[in-house]
């Protein structure tokens, strides 16, 4: 019986070290973080088997599985990339959910009295409530870790107390097995527990589609800005027009005097004169596609305001296989992150290529800008990190939602000193 336990015992590590991997952005590469996480569990399970067959009491009892949790806290805080409350968080988090799910599994192994069968279904409902939050929950929780959301040290009690009345309850001093009249307090428990984080990953799903819709009002905001920038830019060169075609009489009346007395390089410079009188009347247009057109031509003139240099090369249609504002979003991520760069160098170096194409049902936007210091990738999104801390690097992620989204191939990458993000998708 105590080997069923350690069998257990050994996929609940498993479980656990399933769900810190899954649900934090690690520090180390894939490969190092579940090999860490791996050498732990083998370790617990060496640690359990001193418990139960080596030096079987309460006293040792208590502290090794006091130890054997610290344990399993630490190697959670020391794989994330962010070694505070958030992962202090989700560590706790992590073991309520593999207490919840042996709890149901013990529960089923008091009722059928078969350890086997309970085993199996405790490893069962793991894998059965590990699979609903990654497919309902995990995107949106790790776009809040990766918020500027405050507070997660005291959102720790949360866990901490589920996990306090629920092991007090069904396990110490005396379990389930020996005071079965608890069961139904326990499901009660098991029924609170679960609606009450649903409830909490419900809210921090709203909090994030909130930071959604404050991010379409601000590219609402610029693309309003666009607007108005490309409405006086027509005002601006129908005036110019007014002016050129008042003055044209004049022009021609000069040329004709100038010809008669065959004074051509005067002409020629009034030509040349008219020439660029023509040229200030032309309203700058990137792409026939109004909502893209119009938040380039704003982000465009916000870098020329830092004196940054862009080469623009857009060539999209009015209609195209994906939502305008989606894509805009898109451009503007990667627009603002490569100005935010770029407004720190001097020289000629300051500037931005950007190319937008939408040709044969093939869209390609690729961006580059000089890169001068040194860009670390995150072993697992391929993404490059930002360096400012909380709250930052949140475009380069949202670019790749959009890009897992359309099925497309991002690439980020450096190129003959150029950082470069590529996106191919194809339709």
């Amino acid at each position: 019986m105590q080997v069923l336990r350690i069998i257990g015992y050994f996929g609940s590590y498993l479980f656990f070290m399933s769900f810190i991997l899954l649900f934090q952005p690690i520090r180390f590469s894939l490969k190092k973080s579940i090999s860490i996480c791996m050498g732990i569990s083998v370790l617990l399970i060496f640690i359990d088997y001193i418990k139960f067959f080596v030096f079987y009491s309460t006293i040792v009892y208590v502290a090794i599985t006091i130890i054997q949790i610290l344990c399993c806290q630490a190697v959670c805080f020391y794989i994330s990339r962010e070694r505070n409350g958030k992962a202090l968080f989700t560590g706790l988090l992590s073991s309520n959910y593999i207490l919840i799910s042996n709890t149901l599994g013990y529960m089923f192994f008091i009722l059928t009295d078969n350890m086997i069968k309970g085993l199996i279904f405790g490893y069962f409902v793991n894998i059965a409530i590990l699979i609903f939050l990654v497919y309902r929950f995990r995107n949106t929780y790790l776009e809040v870790l990766e918020s500027d959301m405050e507070g997660w040290e005291k959102l720790c009690l949360i866990p901490i107390f589920f996990y306090a009345v629920l092991y007090f309850t069904a396990y110490f001093p005396k379990s389930l097995y020996l005071v079965k009249d608890r069961i139904f307090i326990v499901i009660l428990l098991l029924i609170t527990f679960l609606i009450s984080y649903i409830l909490i990953f419900e809210y921090l799903n709203r909090i994030m589609k909130k930071n959604d819709i404050i991010l379409q009002d601000i590219l609402l905001k610029s693309y309003v800005k666009g607007l108005e920038s490309q409405y006086e830019s027509v005002k601006s060169s129908e005036l110019k027009l007014r002016i050129l075609r008042h003055d044209m009489r004049h022009y021609i009346k000069l040329i004709n005097t100038l010809l008669e007395k065959g004074k051509t390089k005067e002409i020629k410079k009034i030509l040349y004169n008219i020439n660029d009188m023509i040229d200030e009347t032309k309203i700058i247009k990137y792409c026939e596609n109004i909502q893209i057109n119009s938040i380039v031509s704003n982000y465009i003139q916000e870098a020329e305001l830092l004196n940054i240099k862009v080469e623009a090369d857009l060539y999209l249609p009015e209609d195209i296989p994906v939502k305008s504002l989606e894509l805009a979003s898109v451009i503007a991520n990667l627009f603002e992150n490569a100005m935010d760069y770029v407004k720190g160098i001097k020289g000629e170096d300051k500037i931005i290529k950007l190319l937008v194409r939408f040709i044969n049902n093939r869209l390609i936007i690729e961006i580059k800008n000089k890169c001068e210091k040194e860009i670390i990738f995150n072993p697992i999104t391929k993404l490059p990190e930002s360096k400012k801390g909380k709250g930052h690097g949140l475009g380069l992620k949202s670019v790749a939602a959009f890009a897992e989204k359309e099925g497309a191939n991002l690439d980020c990458l450096i190129e003959n000193g150029m950082f470069t993000v590529r996106i191919l998708a194809n339709f």
